[in-house]
C-alpha cells in the first residue's frame, strides 16, 4: 500500500487498465524552467498560467509539479517515465527520474520542448507515468582484482556493430579511394552494402 498526501484538488494516482504498469501522472504547476543553463524567472509565464497553461520556447526545460507526496514501502521504488504520446505527437520529452522510498517532498516532472516551435502545456495534462520497481541494495567492497569475463572491457556498442561504426569504415574507404580523383557514388554504395550487413 502507498500512502498518498490529501491534497485539495489532486487526484488519486490510478492505473488506467489490468494491464497497466504505469500510474499517469498531471502536471498541475509550474516550479521551475531554464534555458541551456540560465534559470527564468516565473513571471514571465504568470500571465498564462493565470489562464492555466504556460508556453516553452524551442529547448526550453521545465520542472512540473504534480501535487503529489507519497511514502513509498522501503521495498518499493517509482521510476518516472515519459509516455509516448505525448513524445511522439506533441515532442514533450520527459527526463526519467526516482523517487526513492524515503522521500517524502512533491513528485516533480522534468519535460524539455523538444521542438523547433512554441509549446503550450496546459495545467491538468497528463505528461508522464510512474513505474513501479522492487529495490535491491547490496555492499559495496574494495578488491585487489576482479574476475575474467568474455566480454571484459567492452562497452559503448562493443557488443553490435552501430552506425558511427559503419560510417567511420565508409568514410575510411572512400577517402582512400576518393585519393585516386574518383567522386562517382558508385564507389560508397558497395561500401554501405557491405558494411551494413
Amino acid at each position: 500500500m502507498i500512502k498518498i498526501l490529501k491534497n485539495d484538488g489532486v487526484e488519486l494516482p490510478t492505473f488506467a487498465t489490468p494491464g497497466s504498469v504505469g500510474f499517469d501522472l498531471k502536471g498541475i504547476s509550474l516550479l521551475k524552467v531554464f534555458n541551456g543553463i540560465k534559470e527564468i524567472p516565473l513571471e514571465r509565464f504568470q500571465r498564462s498560467l493565470d489562464q492555466g497553461f504556460f508556453i516553452l520556447r524551442p529547448f526550453e526545460r521545465a520542472l512540473v509539479g504534480t501535487g503529489i507526496k507519497m511514502e513509498l514501502p522501503p521495498e518499493l521504488w517509482v521510476k518516472i517515465q515519459p509516455k509516448s504520446g505525448n513524445s511522439l505527437k506533441k515532442g514533450i520529452l520527459v527526463y526519467e527520474g526516482t523517487i526513492d522510498s524515503d522521500y517524502r517532498g512533491e513528485v516533480g516532472i522534468v519535460i524539455q520542448n523538444s521542438s523547433n516551435y512554441m509549446m503550450r502545456i496546459d495545467l491538468g495534462t497528463y505528461l508522464a507515468q510512474g513505474v513501479l520497481y522492487h529495490s535491491i541494495q547490496d555492499q559495496f567492497v574494495w578488491a585487489d582484482e576482479l574476475s575474467d569475463s568474455e566480454r571484459g572491457e567492452g562497452g559503448f556498442g562493443s557488443t553490435g556493430r552501430n552506425a558511427a561504426d559503419i560510417g567511420a569504415k565508409v568514410h575510411e574507404e572512400v577517402a582512400k579511394q576518393l585519393d585516386d580523383h574518383s567522386t562517382d557514388m558508385d564507389i560508397v554504395q558497395p561500401l554501405l552494402d557491405n558494411y551494413g550487413e
